[in-house]
């Protein structure tokens, strides 16, 4: 429930919440079973097939916007370990995504 209300008080603050139009009423919004579910989850699937011990650091750092050293010290490593998985994660990742990024 935390993690909701955090994630709510983000999206509130971010650059995009301060742009975009919210004079749009409700009526003119497309009913919910409306919008079009081409959701990919490439992305998503690579990430969750790395090891445990990369994977958690990734969804820490990169999905939950933790600092290394916030990292580091909510799974008890060194900071240098957490930069050391992160590349590592980055090259896996890059290897197993670069033909879905460059598909046409």
């Amino acid at each position: 429930m935390r993690i909701a209300i955090n994630t709510c008080k983000d999206v509130r603050r971010s650059a995009w919440f301060r742009r975009v139009d919210r004079s749009t009423s409700l009526e003119t919004l497309p009913e919910q079973g409306a919008w079009d579910a081409t959701w990919d989850d490439t992305v998503t699937k690579a990430v969750m097939k790395l090891r445990p011990a990369i994977r958690e650091i990734v969804l820490l750092h990169w999905y939950q916007g933790m600092t290394a050293d916030e990292t580091a010290q909510v799974l008890g490593i060194s900071r240098s370990t957490v930069y050391h998985r992160l590349k590592r994660a980055q090259a896996i990742l890059h290897r197993e995504l670069e033909a879905w990024y460059h598909e046409d």
